[in-house]
């Protein structure tokens, strides 16, 4: 995980949230058979995006790496498309309660990034759907190609969130 959280906190609290709401939940199925739960990958992946000061190709990689073998191994475990959906809106309810406190500026982040990672789940979780030709790893570096493109976006100066332009003079520091 990045060098820029300065502290773990931020990640070890998130995925203490996240594991609360995914036990309830039973997101994860036979750790002991499947291995660690590859959600965790997914969570440090997403902060770094989220909380990066620049665009990071680095980072975009491995958040596509992270999702892609998180749907794989849902899939493995038994787990349909509509609980990994799940899985993803619950950590995005998590990562909203905790960066509107730690880091507000990440906020405006989320949604673009967490729809990656969703698309890439699904990805993963059909990657044994798809033929031969192209081969997983050539879609997958497209994928990241194009992830990479669209995060890096998040970044421009002329990026402007949902929330000013809802309420601009609320995210404009007035009252």
């Amino acid at each position: 995980m990045s060098s820029r959280l300065g502290s773990r906190y931020d990640a070890e609290r998130m995925i203490f949230t996240w594991s609360r709401i995914a036990q309830a939940n039973q997101w994860h199925l036979a750790p002991a058979r499947f291995g660690d739960d590859s959600m965790i990958c997914v969570i440090g992946a997403i902060l770094d995006v989220v909380l990066a000061r620049e665009a990071s190709s680095d980072a975009n990689e491995r958040l596509v790496r992270a999702a892609a073998a998180h749907g794989d191994q849902r899939r493995l475990q038994g787990s349909d498309e509509d609980r990994i959906v799940d899985e993803y809106r619950a950590l995005a309810t998590a990562l909203r309660g905790r960066l509107h406190v730690t880091a507000p500026n990440a906020l405006t982040r989320i949604d673009r990034v967490m729809a990656v990672a969703i698309a890439m789940a699904m990805q993963g979780y059909h990657r044994s759907d798809r033929g031969p030709t192209p081969t997983w790893a050539d879609q997958l570096e497209a994928n990241i190609a194009a992830s990479s493109q669209s995060l890096a976006t998040l970044f421009e100066p002329h990026f402007v969130s949902l929330a000013v332009l809802l309420n601009p003079v609320t995210a404009a520091g007035g009252a």
